[in-house]
C-alpha cells in the first residue's frame, strides 16, 4: 500500500482550488480525478457568474462567503490574466407595485455587505438598455462572469508549481477510516487497483460526493444540519443515516443453503481481510435471529464487540445485555436511520429481514460478496416478490475467486 500526504478527490473547479491551497501551505498534495480533463463535469456546466450577494439572509454563510469569495476571485482573477469582467446586472420594477420589492431587494443587500447597488430612474434604466419596459431599476455593479476553465487552468497550474500531482483517469470507489490515515481503494483506466492511505482526504468530487462519504470515506453526514441564519433550534433534514445490505451470495443468488449452512461460500481468502476491516465503519448491526443462531451455535453471544447490534425476534429475548432483540425491525430500523450517526448501519445475513426491509424502502445499498459456487436451492437472496432497481457503483475481483459488487438502490 502506498502512503501519501494529502489526496484530493476530484479535479473540478473546488478540488483545484483546495489543492492549491495546500500546496501553497506546503501539503504533498495528490489529486484523483476519475475523467480525462479537469472540470468535466459540474465545473463546466454552470453560468460563469460572479455573484454579487445580493438575495442571501443576512448573516448567513452564503451572504457572507459569495461577498468575500466575489472579492478574493476578482482579484486572483486579475493577478492571474483570467479572462473576466464585471458587467453589472440590472434588477428591474415593471410595475409601481414593485417598487417595495425592489427596495427590500436592496435593504437585504446592504445587510449582507453589498454596499454598491445603486436605484435607477426609468430614464437611467432606458439609457443602458432601450429595450426594457420598466417604472424603475437597480444596478448591482459587482455582479460578473468569468471564463470558468481559464480560472481551472490558472488554479492548476498554481498547485502544480508547488508541488500538486494531478492523476487522470483515476476513480475513488471506496474506502476505509484507520487509525493512522484513511485507506482509499482507486481504480485506472486500465482496471488496475490501488489503495492508497493518506494522512488527509478531501472530498470534492461533486455530485458524487455524498455517495462517496457513504461509501466509506469519510463519515456520513447527520439526519439534520442546522444553518447560521435560522434559529438555533430549526433543522433541515439532509438524508437519514443509509442502510447497507452486505451480504455473501452463490452465483445462483443464495445467501445460505436450506439449512442455513455456509458450506457453498469462499471462507479464507483475501476477501476476508477486506471484509473484515469495512466492518469497522459501522458501529450499528442489524440482523434477523436465524443469522444470529448461526454464531450463537458456535458459542458466539455478541458477534460486533466494537457496535451495537439488533436482532430481529418475536419469541426470544437476548442471551446478553450486549445485543437488543426486538419486535419490530422495521420501526427499529426507522429509528436508527434517523439518528445523528457517525457510520452506516449494517444489514448482516439477509433472507426474509432483507425482504421485509426492501417492502418498506428502507435497504440504501447493497453490497455482494459474490461466491463462484452454485446451490441450486437455499435461502434467496431476497424474496421472489421483491422489486428493485440499483445502480452499480463499484467491483473488486479478490484473488480467492470472490467478486464485490456493490449496488446504490434508486
Amino acid at each position: 500500500m502506498e502512503k501519501i500526504d494529502t489526496a484530493v478527490i476530484g479535479a473540478g473547479v473546488v478540488g483545484l482550488a483546495i489543492a492549491r491551497s495546500l500546496a501553497l501551505a506546503g501539503r504533498d498534495v495528490l489529486v484523483l480525478e476519475a475523467a480525462d480533463a479537469i472540470g468535466t463535469e459540474t465545473s463546466s456546466r454552470n453560468s460563469e457568474v460572479i455573484h454579487a450577494g445580493i438575495y442571501y439572509a443576512p448573516d448567513s454563510l452564503k451572504a457572507r462567503l459569495c461577498v468575500e469569495g466575489r472579492d478574493r476571485l476578482n482579484r486572483f482573477c486579475e493577478a492571474h490574466g483570467v479572462p473576466h469582467k464585471r458587467l453589472g446586472k440590472l434588477i428591474v420594477a415593471t410595475a409601481e407595485g414593485q417598487q417595495a420589492r425592489l427596495d427590500r431587494i436592496v435593504e437585504g443587500a446592504r445587510a449582507c455587505g453589498v454596499e454598491d447597488l445603486r436605484a435607477l430612474s426609468r430614464a437611467e434604466a432606458l439609457a443602458m438598455e432601450p429595450e426594457l419596459s420598466c417604472v424603475s431599476a437597480v444596478i448591482s455593479p459587482s455582479t460578473g462572469i468569468v471564463d470558468s476553465h481559464a480560472l481551472m487552468l490558472a488554479l492548476q497550474g498554481e498547485a502544480e508549481t508547488h508541488g500538486a500531482q494531478i492523476v487522470f483517469r483515476t476513480g475513488v470507489l471506496s474506502g476505509r477510516i484507520e487509525e493512522d490515515g484513511i485507506v482509499l481503494w482507486t481504480r485506472g483506466e486500465d482496471g488496475e487497483e490501488l489503495d492508497l492511505k493518506a494522512a488527509l482526504v478531501v472530498n470534492a468530487a461533486g455530485h458524487g460526493a455524498i455517495s462517496l462519504a457513504r461509501a466509506g470515506v469519510f463519515a456520513p453526514l447527520s439526519s439534520t444540519c442546522s444553518f447560521p441564519h435560522r434559529p438555533a433550534h430549526a433543522q433541515t433534514e439532509v438524508f437519514m443515516r443509509p442502510l447497507h445490505y452486505l451480504v455473501a451470495v452463490t452465483l445462483d443468488g443464495f445467501v445460505a443453503d436450506p439449512d442455513g449452512g455456509l458450506d457453498a461460500f469462499v471462507m479464507q481468502g483475501d476477501h476476508v481481510d477486506h471484509y473484515l476491516a469495512s466492518l469497522r465503519g459501522y458501529d450499528t448491526i442489524v440482523m434477523g435471529r436465524k443469522t444470529y443462531d448461526v454464531g450463537r451455535s458456535h458459542g458466539v453471544l455478541d458477534p460486533y464487540p466494537w457496535a451495537r447490534t439488533y436482532v430481529a425476534s418475536r419469541s426470544e429475548t437476548s442471551p446478553t445485555p450486549r445485543v437488543t432483540f426486538v419486535a419490530d425491525p422495521i420501526d427499529t430500523v426507522r429509528a436508527l436511520r434517523s439518528e445523528a450517526g457517525d457510520a452506516p448501519i449494517y444489514l448482516a445475513g439477509g433472507g426474509e429481514l432483507a425482504a421485509t426491509l426492501q417492502r418498506e424502502g428502507l435497504i440504501d445499498e447493497v453490497h455482494l460478496k459474490i461466491n463462484p459456487s452454485l446451490l441450486g436451492r437455499g435461502v434467496p437472496l431476497f424474496a421472489p416478490d421483491v422489486r428493485a432497481s440499483l445502480s452499480l457503483r463499484a467491483t473488486k475481483t479478490f484473488e480467492s475467486g470472490v467478486v464485490l459488487a456493490e449496488y446504490v438502490v434508486r
